[in-house]
């Protein structure tokens, strides 16, 4: 497959930068100057009925983005440093095209029993890697790469109206970047130790639910309670460089 979408990475600096500024006579790039992402995909995937309502799924997938915006660090794009020299130059400054790159590759397996009657239940298990290839050609995780996730549901229907179900999610922690101090006591990352590889706690949670869902003559009455997080693990999701 090709496919082509608005970018999806243009930060809130980009918009900013993008406004005309009455103190500052000199064009600014357009919204139509920038160009659609693109990505290529291919995909391989494998399905089964089973007996008993069961349903079986094997999936695997390699995309390829190759208009990306291109990292300089984790925190900072390459037309933030282009902007910014022709700002201090008071030079016009043009939106660069999108060189950068990421791909993403997986696995995807699930099993489920599709109806829902007396005991039901499901597994999903994934396995994937993201990378960006930064300024620099070189290629790191991306921030967003759990690498393994998984998920299960385990449910009962009683009394012919009425469920109640236990579903668990679980993935590696969130890879972050590590950072020094340098001689000013500033945190700057290191790139000797590459970026996005140190892992957060794993992430786990569970969350029970009970419905109940009651047929009349007159109309249909449904009705759910659910607890979030019923263990109250509480991970540490996210990490960044402070100064």
């Amino acid at each position: 497959g090709l496919y082509y979408q608005d970018p999806a990475d243009l930060s809130g600096y980009l918009s900013d930068i993008m406004v005309p500024n009455p103190n500052r006579n000199r064009p600014r790039p357009k919204l139509y100057e920038i160009e659609l992402q693109r990505n290529w995909q291919a995909v391989f995937g494998y399905e089964r009925e089973l007996p008993n309502s069961h349903h079986v799924a094997f999936e695997s997938y390699y995309k390829l983005y190759d208009r990306e915006y291109p990292l300089v660090d984790p925190d900072r794009y390459e037309y933030q440093d282009s902007y910014w020299d022709a700002y201090w130059d008071n030079k016009p400054w043009s939106f660069p095209r999108p060189k950068g790159k990421k791909e993403a590759y997986g696995l995807e397996f699930s099993f489920k029993k599709r109806k829902q009657t007396g005991l039901y239940y499901s597994l999903a298990y994934s396995l994937f890697s993201v990378k960006n290839r930064y300024a620099d050609k070189s290629w790191h995780n991306d921030k967003n790469n759990l690498r393994n996730t998984f998920s299960g549901t385990l449910g009962i229907k009683f009394r012919k109206f009425h469920s109640l179900a236990f579903r668990v999610f679980a993935a590696e922690g969130r890879p972050y970047s590590l950072a020094v101090a340098d001689s000013s006591g500033i945190l700057r990352y290191d790139k000797s130790l590459g970026y996005y590889t140190e892992r957060l706690e794993p992430l786990c949670s569970m969350n029970v639910r009970y419905s109940f869902n009651i047929s009349r003559h007159w109309g249909n009455l449904t009705g759910y309670l659910e607890v979030w997080n019923f263990l109250n693990y509480t991970p540490v999701i996210d990490r960044k460089k402070g100064y």
